[in-house]
């Protein structure tokens, strides 16, 4: 194989593993994430504050979901869901069209795991999809 054709697959290689890996596993969710250099916390909150529990709990969900475990999964968005709820209020006065957005993630990955029998795929990519409003709301490339 000449050096070309290597640096070409080792490209096509490599944008195939960017567009495969999960958005969910992002550092900003971990627990103790900080923040990048000469930035401060408050710096990498959005409109809608720190959601970096919520950005938590939804990848502990897509963990479970990954390990064929829906029963963890299910309790893990509930807990979310219940938090989100508890500071809707809150969270619609700050930006009502990030909330918005945000609620309908939350719930659409609520809807899938506790559809009457989830599908793998589709709870993936809703988790998928709420990780990454929230990663768009904080702005947080993926």
């Amino acid at each position: 194989m000449s050096s070309s054709s290597r640096t070409v697959l080792a490209a096509a290689l490599a944008a195939l593993l960017v567009a495969v890996v999960p958005v969910a596993h992002n550092p900003a969710w971990a627990e103790d994430a900080a923040p990048p250099s000469g930035m401060e916390a408050d710096d990498q909150q959005g409109p809608l504050g720190d959601l970096s529990e919520y950005g938590r709990l939804a990848e502990e969900s897509l963990d479970a979901v990954g390990a064929d475990d829906f029963a963890s999964a299910r309790a893990k968005v509930d807990a979310l869901q219940a938090k989100w709820r508890a500071a809707a209020a809150e969270l619609k006065r700050k930006s009502p069209e990030d909330w918005k957005a945000a609620n309908a993630a939350v719930e659409g990955a609520v809807r899938e795991l506790h559809a009457k029998s989830p599908d793998k795929d589709r709870s993936l990519d809703s988790l998928n999809t709420l990780l990454s409003t929230f990663n768009d709301i904080q702005g947080i490339s993926d």
